[in-house]
């Protein structure tokens, strides 16, 4: 019986320069990686994962079309037919699928266990076993923030970013829990991502029992922008008003403060079943943190953010005392004087896409009262 190691993430663990290596160096490879399940921009299994999703009832992500280059619909059961061929016709014993989109499956609660019973079914002529990398969710969501501000898709600041994003994205033992489930615990190994660059990569390799190893030359990997760049990027997309861009308004404190406890709860969980265990560094603290460093390279901030940040200090002066000196003194610290679009023209020699006017109002759902409750 042949072996298909199913690589499912997660999101931010240098998946995409795995896939690319693995795409890039096949005729060396001592393992099949097949061509099946691809999508055309990239190197992943993403079709397969997100074909799944889609006849399960769940919204693609908005960049996949779910057709092939000739037009006609992706099919999961007709990619998995293909699949199956080209896993039964190759000489290899051993397969890597890899996509981090079947870690979006696991966070989908209400049909993920569908879903995964079909894939378990689909692939049921062959031993399974679920590579899941984990990694430490603050670090997590400052590299998953850094991405997404990159990309197409229009982000609001820091804090709300973190007030949206899925929880058990972040927290990860949700995943891991219903892939054990469809596909037993004693196949689903947990790895956390903790290792850099090509040690990382061949820690991988390890993993599923290949001999392949990358060396300086084999592939390169994706750098880091720092903050500035990072929220000019974020700015110059943004069409609205600068209350829209830049303000946390729409967060209340203890929505933020439950989230950051859920998260550490799961993740807890998850890092226990870890080959390396660690804990978490996501903290209320750690969260404003991160959103001040951020500020620093943008001093433009605009009093109506010094206004919200002042009102979480507030709410956070009994709970979390740090966290109040915290907002605190960067209150103190940073005032409106330098234009954040003074700045951005410094950068590109143009003004981003929005403009600086607008009513400003707090919404019902926080105000100075509830802040103070």
């Amino acid at each position: 019986m042949k072996t298909v190691y199913l690589h499912i993430g997660n999101f931010k663990t240098a998946t995409t320069t795995l896939q690319i290596i693995c795409d890039e160096h096949k005729q060396q490879l001592d393992f099949l990686y097949p061509n099946t399940g691809k999508n055309l921009y990239n190197t992943c299994h993403s079709d397969l994962a997100l074909a799944l999703i889609d006849e399960h009832g769940v919204t693609p992500p908005w960049w996949y079309n779910g057709k092939k280059p000739d037009g006609s619909a992706i099919s999961f059961e007709q990619e998995c037919m293909q699949l199956r061929n080209e896993i039964d016709t190759s000489p290899h014993q051993r397969v890597l699928i890899s996509s981090e989109d079947f870690s979006r499956v696991g966070t989908i609660k209400y049909c993920a266990k569908d879903a995964l019973t079909a894939l378990a079914k689909q692939l049921s002529d062959y031993q399974i076993k679920v590579i899941f990398y984990i990694r430490e969710p603050l670090s997590f969501l400052k590299s998953w923030y850094c991405q997404r501000n990159i990309g197409e898709v229009v982000t609001m600041n820091f804090i709300r970013f973190f007030n949206d994003v899925d929880s058990s994205l972040l927290g990860q033992y949700q995943i891991y829990a219903l892939y054990a489930e469809a596909f037993g615990a004693n196949n689903v190994t947990v790895k956390t991502f903790h290792k850099k660059g090509n040690e990382h990569i061949n820690d991988f390799f390890q993993a599923i029992d290949s001999q392949f190893r990358v060396d300086d030359q084999t592939g390169s990997f994706n750098t880091a922008l720092d903050d500035l760049s990072v929220e000019l990027r974020r700015l110059s997309k943004f069409v609205g008003t600068v209350e829209d861009a830049i303000t946390s308004k729409g967060v209340h404190p203890l929505f933020l403060t439950h989230k950051v406890a859920h998260i550490n709860e799961q993740f807890s969980q998850v890092t226990q079943l870890a080959d390396y265990p660690i804990t978490s560094q996501l903290s209320v603290e750690s969260l404003f943190q991160t959103y001040i460093e951020k500020l620093k390279h943008i001093p433009g901030m605009i009093t109506k953010e010094l206004d919200y940040l002042s009102m979480f200090a507030n709410y956070y002066e009994s709970s979390a005392p740090k966290t109040c000196d915290l907002l605190r003194s960067i209150c103190n610290e940073l005032t409106p004087e330098t234009s954040i679009l003074d700045r951005y023209r410094e950068q590109h020699g143009a003004i981003p896409s929005f403009t600086a006017t607008g009513v400003y109002s707090l919404p019902e759902s926080i105000n100075t009262e509830s802040f103070n409750r």
